[in-house]
Parts: C-alpha cells; structure tokens; sequence
C-alpha cells in the first residue's frame, strides 16, 4: 500500500456511511452486508449503506442480472458500481464493512486502514489475520448477517 497516497483525512469531514469495497460476489458476504443494511437502516436512517464494486460474470458466485436488478431496488443501499478513485471514497467513508467468507490478505482493509476508517470484517482467514478483534476493528462470525449488524451498531454507537 502507498501511504503516501492512502493516508487519513479529517475524521470529522467524512459522511455517515458504511462501506462495502469488493466485487459483487456472493463469497465476498455481499448478501450479509445488504441483510445488516436492511436490519440497520430504519434505526439510522441518515446513514448511507454503500456497494462499491462490480459484477464479475466469470466467477461463480457472481451476481446473476436478476440478481444485480434486485440489488439495484433495494432502497436501503447505494450501489456506484466499478469505481476508479477508492482513495476519494476511503477518505469520504467512516466505516468499511467486508463480511467476506474466505481471503487472502484483503487489499481493501489494508487500503481503508491506511486511510483512516474505521474496519468490520469477518473472523476468516485473511480478515482477521489484518484485524484484531475490538483493537483495531471488529471481527463478526462468517454468514451472519445479524451479528454483523450487532458489529456495525456497536461501531456506529462509538462515534
């Protein structure tokens, strides 16, 4: 990661939003963040549930365009899509959500990490290997979405 171009902006300045940063794939918890959305949004209401990433037609757990339509209604989110400039969304973003069912080292903690926001992943290999549990983020258990909102709540109450 360059941290000479991933580095903090003013806390105070960012949106109230939480950030899903990944391919639209089933494996990366993409339903779970949406199900926590759904749970979370009519208690904060002021705050945006964003999907940043596209559909990858190659992989399995792809979105299918059935799929992709219904996530486009769904009121609760906000889906941008391919996006060129993470760095401008990390530094716009309070907390990152990757409820991901398996990883490598995922890049895209490290980069919202180096930025400055706040992290929920899940207690996978990968995730928390870059995240301490109630340290440096919050690890939430694998394919469920209600501890995952319990995290993303828990978070938000801290601001």
């Amino acid at each position: 990661i360059d941290l000479d171009l991933f580095k903090p902006g003013d806390y105070k300045l960012r949106k109230n939003s939480i950030l899903f940063p990944a391919r639209l794939l089933k494996d990366k918890g993409l339903y779970d963040f949406v199900e926590a959305a759904n749970i979370l949004k009519p208690d904060y209401p002021e705050w945006e549930f964003i999907i940043a990433g596209s559909s990858n037609s190659d992989n399995p757990t792809s979105l299918t365009k059935d799929e992709l339509k219904l996530l486009e209604q769904n009121k609760n989110i906000k889906l941008l899509g391919f996006v060129d400039d993470m760095i401008a969304i990390y530094k716009n973003t309070k907390i990152i959500c990757l409820p991901s069912y398996r990883e490598g080292m995922p890049r895209s903690i490290q980069e919202a990490m180096a930025c400055g926001c706040a992290i929920i992943t899940t207690d996978v290999p990968g995730c928390n290997e870059v995240i301490i549990d109630n340290y440096c983020g919050f690890l939430s258990n694998s394919k469920d979405p209600t501890d995952l909102s319990n995290k993303i709540h828990k978070k938000y109450n801290k601001f």
